[in-house]
């Protein structure tokens, strides 16, 4: 099996609010932080709640695009049911004579299957989610997360690794397939990038009720979360593009010594 990687790169997803107008959006629902009831009561009595702390940070996910071509023979038998007044039947030249009403034919199948998949996955967590409107937004290029850092913003780290997913998703698309013989067999990668995303977090404070709740701001589609958390600090962990974009030994184990002799054993199964 072939595996052939196309497009790899990183993406900031540009900033559309700023953090003026986040504030602003965030003040006018901040009551959703704290639930339905309380939101009542906080509109009622708006002095009650105060901005303790705000944060902008962003967080990383995946966007990826497989595919898989496999091209194969194998051979059938097929069995046609004739009238009984059938005696012979000529096709191509050659005559066959019908058996208890029924005409058997051996064939040889040249056959082509191509499966694509399109995911978003969380690089944190490792979920699937749903960030298409995301990837339509304004983007910019970079060479790696430290770009991104300064002293107002926190990078959280891609704790998924490309090669993580390629194993996952390429033993998802591993399929038994029932062939004699095998011509081709490729994995394309089309699409492998990872994103950051600006999102804002808010915490508020409701001094007589003791509570503390988050609002979140996502800084690209503006959609805001409730019950949402802030991080408060750095994340000190680095990860260099070499490592994120690694799809080589872990890859190639899973296809040629694991993946390929399951692949095999699907097949033998499948044909059993």
């Amino acid at each position: 099996m072939d595996i052939n990687v196309g497009d790899q790169k990183i993406f900031a997803l540009d900033d559309l609010v700023g953090m003026e107008r986040a504030k602003k959006k965030a003040e006018e629902l901040k009551g959703q932080a704290f639930g339905t009831l309380d939101k009542l009561r906080i509109l009622s009595r708006k002095d009650e709640t105060n901005l303790r702390y705000v944060e902008k940070r962003y967080e990383p996910f995946w966007h990826l695009h497989y595919s898989t071509h496999i091209e194969y023979e194998r051979q059938r038998r097929y069995t046609l049911e004739m009238s009984p007044a059938v005696q012979s039947v000529v096709i191509d030249e050659r005559e066959y004579h019908p058996r208890s009403g029924k005409l058997a034919l051996q064939g040889l199948e040249h056959c082509v299957e191509r499966l694509s998949v399109a995911a978003f996955v969380d690089a944190v967590t490792g979920d699937q989610r749903s960030f298409a409107r995301h990837i339509t937004s304004p983007i910019t290029g970079i060479s790696g997360p430290e770009e991104l850092e300064n002293d107002d913003v926190i990078v959280v780290p891609a704790k998924v690794k490309a090669s993580t997913l390629t194993r996952t998703i390429v033993a998802e698309m591993l399929r038994p397939v029932e062939a004699d013989h095998i011509a081709v067999e490729e994995i394309t990668v089309d699409t492998l990038h990872l994103y950051f995303r600006p999102v804002y977090a808010f915490e508020y404070a409701w001094p007589s009720k003791q509570k503390t709740a988050t609002l979140e701001l996502d800084a690209v589609t503006l959609d805001v979360r409730h019950g949402g958390v802030t991080l408060k600090q750095k994340m000190h962990e680095v990860i260099s593009h070499h490592d994120l974009f690694d799809l080589g030994a872990d890859v190639v184990d899973l296809i040629v010594p694991g993946g390929g002799i399951a692949v095999k054993i699907a097949r033998k199964v499948a044909k059993k």
